[in-house]
């Protein structure tokens, strides 16, 4: 399996000769709105800081987090992305055989993969990619982890959380591992009444995955956590190699979370501009958007004769960049993913879009 991802927007300003300031990336699902006004100045105010060792426990961000989340500093762990924590438990687990759900993110796979395991795949639903929770049930005496990705990557639709309970209950049963990365749930207004860190604190088998990355707008900075119950998360730190959490990271993260203004306002103009996208993209001839609950919007290329990369090569021209998704296992190039922009860079790739399909 490639490993394969938006947002190298470095790349494509190199391929089509412009200045990365130039295009309009709609590959990488990242809040256009952020990150938090608050962030730079409390990079800049603590430059002296790099003199000295970051924090190996990340102390006051993980106190921090847990406010935000509702849940206790000891149930938590920092990393270097949610990428990062992801391939070390895979590597901690090392399960033998892990089910993963397909379309989702690839590095779930990449992980088990690199550790070792072999991977079960567990095909969404196509009309409306919804998890077979029956059939996760038939299949947890086979395995020893599984990953889960609520809301779903690159689909956007939100597995219910009391079928996701029935299937911590009984992966419990089984000693079987279920990680939930929820990277993209704090879009949801509601995200309490989905979330499942409730069960990861009072569950030895469950843990929840989460990132800075994409609500906040600091993918450069690379942050994100783990939140289990106090014993496994403990033991997953000792076993953590140390100051894997930079010093600019963990006071950026900071500010980020308690910008409760910052916060209510990006929930509520991403709720708005995803609907006003979805209906318009619902308007083009032959395309078929998927409702999401998220920052972003699959698309189904109904033409026959249109593909993922051409239309991707068509889009660079404008300088529109997109997510093509003939690389997520059950896809294929029939369809693309873009992020949910401000209502003018919404505007611009409606508008791109009809130029291009026009053409075919």
């Amino acid at each position: 399996m490639k490993r394969v991802h938006g947002g190298d927007i470095w790349r494509a300003a190199e391929e089509s000769g412009r200045l990365s300031g130039e295009l309009i990336d709609f590959s990488s699902n990242i809040n256009p709105y952020g990150p938090p006004s608050g962030v730079d100045k409390v990079i800049v105010a603590s430059l002296k800081g790099i003199t000295h060792y970051p924090d190996p426990e990340s102390r006051k961000l993980r106190g921090t987090l847990a406010d935000y989340l509702g849940a206790s500093s000891p149930n938590i762990l920092v990393g270097n992305g949610s990428v990062d924590l992801i391939h070390f438990l895979a590597n901690r687990f090392r399960p033998c055989r892990a089910l993963i759900p397909s379309p989702t993110f690839c590095e779930y796979e990449l992980a088990v993969k690199s550790a070792g395991g072999e991977v079960v795949h567990l095909v969404l639903g196509r009309g409306d990619f919804s998890l077979d929770v029956e059939m996760v049930l038939e299949r947890l005496s086979g395995v020893k982890m599984v990953f889960l990705c609520n809301p779903n990557n690159p689909t956007g639709n939100l597995f219910p959380r009391d079928r996701l309970e029935l299937v911590a209950e009984e992966a419990e049963r089984l000693n079987v591992t279920i990680v939930v990365d929820e990277a993209f749930m704090d879009f949801l207004e509601d995200r309490e009444n989905h979330s499942l860190i409730k069960e990861a604190v009072r569950r030895k088998n469950v843990l929840v995955l989460g990132s800075l990355t994409k609500f906040f707008a600091l993918p450069g900075l690379r942050l994100g956590y783990v939140l289990a119950g106090e014993d496994l998360i403990a033991e997953l730190a000792f076993h953590k190699e140390p100051w894997s959490v930079n010093h600019f990271a963990q006071v950026a993260g900071i500010a980020a979370l308690k910008d409760e203004e910052f916060i209510s306002m990006s929930r509520k103009l991403i709720a708005k501009e995803r609907k006003s996208l979805y209906e318009d993209l619902l308007k083009l001839d032959r395309l078929k958007p998927y409702p999401s609950k998220t920052n972003f919007i699959l698309v189904e290329l109904e033409h026959p004769a249109w593909s993922s990369i051409r239309l991707r090569e068509e889009l660079a021209k404008r300088a529109i960049m997109i997510r093509d998704c003939s690389s997520f296992r059950g896809l294929g190039e029939k369809f693309i993913r873009v992020a949910v922009r401000d209502e003018v860079e919404n505007g611009k790739l409606v508008d791109a879009l009809k130029q291009v399909l026009m053409d075919y």
